[in-house]
């Protein structure tokens, strides 16, 4: 049972991968151009695949949750690393915040099955535990980087700029009668002597403001991710499985939690920067007996749309004689011919983003 899906949506002013307040991720891209032969753009505008897949990691532990499937302290508290070292875990005893005995027996000597049925957030999403006893556990689901589909501007494919804030301390409390004089004292050390009057506080307010800088992007990006749902709750190393009903429970979650990425809650700065844009194109591969997955072609890359990825996938699964089924949905802007069906494979047209991912789950039988 593989499930596969290809993403498209508009970002304006989006800061979702900055590397420095200034400085926004780039890497180079080679884009086929309509006519043949390729277009180099050596700074275009991406979003990393790890950042994907650890905000895909925080929405299934929230879907989780709510269906009650169990998750390691690490995962549940959205810690960014799974079996910690004794070091970290001695760390969070000193802050507090000791990880259940239990858990530290698993996450530090279990077996692989153990660590499974301990947490779906490590059987999903893998993990490594590089002192002994070693344990690696590939991750069952993959991303791609977000990459702007090709847009001619003056910038390339994808513009950046750099914008201005500023932000005020709050010094008007330290000046306040009422205030303690341990305060006004702690004041004096980091501000200098406290003003005194209107006009005098509002020359410090101007001289203690904070300007500082951050660059925004806009693109219509596209990422590509598949999840191996035959692997989930299957130990790798000896083969136990989970219980089929917690199996099935956690593939559920895991495409579910899908839903919030088509939306663009897919990176940092969501509280301030949340992308100004929308979901364009969604179309998801799924198999109920394909035993390899189907890695799709990349829209930044896939000039005339799913009706192209349809056909790649049909080829794919006749090769080893398995079903297939393509769900999309696009808005009517991207102008693209839905795709018709190919020899073998369903194609099922969903009514919303979230609706491709309600369609896969029903075909694979993942349904409630």
């Amino acid at each position: 049972m593989k499930f596969a899906v290809a993403v498209v949506q508009l970002m304006n002013i989006h800061d979702l991968n900055n590397e420095s307040p200034e400085t926004i991720r780039t890497a180079p891209v080679f884009y086929p151009r309509p006519d043949g032969g390729f277009v180099f753009a050596p700074e275009t505008v991406v979003v990393s695949g790890c950042m994907l897949k650890s905000h895909h990691h925080r929405a299934m532990v929230e879907v989780g949750n709510e269906q009650g499937i169990p998750f390691c302290y690490l995962c549940a508290k959205g810690y960014g690393i799974r079996l910690a070292p004794p070091e970290f875990l001695n760390y969070l005893r000193k802050l507090g915040e000791p990880v259940p005995e239990e858990q530290a027996e698993v996450i530090l000597g279990g077996r692989e099955h153990d660590v499974l049925e301990l947490c779906a957030g490590c059987d999903v999403h893998g993990f490594l535990r590089p002192q002994p006893p070693v344990l690696r556990r590939d991750s069952t689901i993959w991303f791609s980087f977000c990459v702007p589909l090709w847009t001619e501007t003056d910038q390339g494919p994808s513009a950046s700029a750099v914008l201005t804030h500023s932000r005020v301390l709050p010094e008007i409390a330290f000046v306040e009668e009422k205030a303690e004089e341990a305060v006004k004292e702690a004041a004096k050390k980091f501000y200098g002597p406290i003003p005194v009057g209107k006009e005098a506080l509002a020359e410090r307010v101007r001289q203690v403001q904070m300007v500082y800088h951050r660059m925004y992007a806009s693109e219509v990006g596209a990422w590509t991710s598949v999840l191996d749902v035959d692997r989930v709750g299957v130990a790798s190393t000896t083969g136990v499985k989970l219980p089929e009903e917690e199996r099935h429970k956690r593939a559920r979650a895991a495409i579910l939690a899908y839903a919030p990425l088509l939306h663009g809650a897919m990176g940092a700065s969501l509280a301030r920067a949340l992308p100004t844009g929308k979901a364009l194109s969604v179309v998801a591969f799924v198999s109920r007996s394909l035993k390899v997955p189907f890695v799709p072609p990349h829209p930044a890359v896939l000039p005339n749309g799913p009706g192209e990825a349809a056909d790649e996938f049909a080829g794919f699964v006749k090769l080893y004689s398995a079903d297939g089924a393509v769900v999309w949905w696009s808005d009517p802007r991207m102008a693209w011919e839905p795709p018709s069906p190919p020899e073998g494979v369903d194609v099922l047209e969903a009514d919303s983003p979230a609706g491709v991912l309600k369609l896969s789950l029903e075909y694979l039988g993942l349904s409630e």
